[in-house]
């Protein structure tokens, strides 16, 4: 945490910054905190385009590929 306190302190003396509490999303990406560290997911952002491109009616297409196939 001291490292934390000292990026802060230097960061400070050339930008301008507040202390917010824990982050929930960062230039467009949730954050989510979990146990074993954290999770990172634009499915927001998918979600946006895919609504987007709804609108322009463009129709689902089969693609080739074997779902029985095991990637290892």
């Amino acid at each position: 945490m001291e490292s934390v306190h000292e990026t802060k302190e230097n960061l400070a003396l050339n930008f301008k910054i507040k202390e917010l509490n824990e982050v929930d999303t960062i230039l467009g990406i949730k954050v989510q905190k979990h146990e074993r560290g954290f999770a990172l997911s634009q499915s927001h952002y998918i979600d946006k385009v895919l609504e987007k491109f709804r609108h322009l009616n463009i129709k689902d297409s089969n693609t080739p590929y074997n779902s029985n196939f095991n990637l290892s």
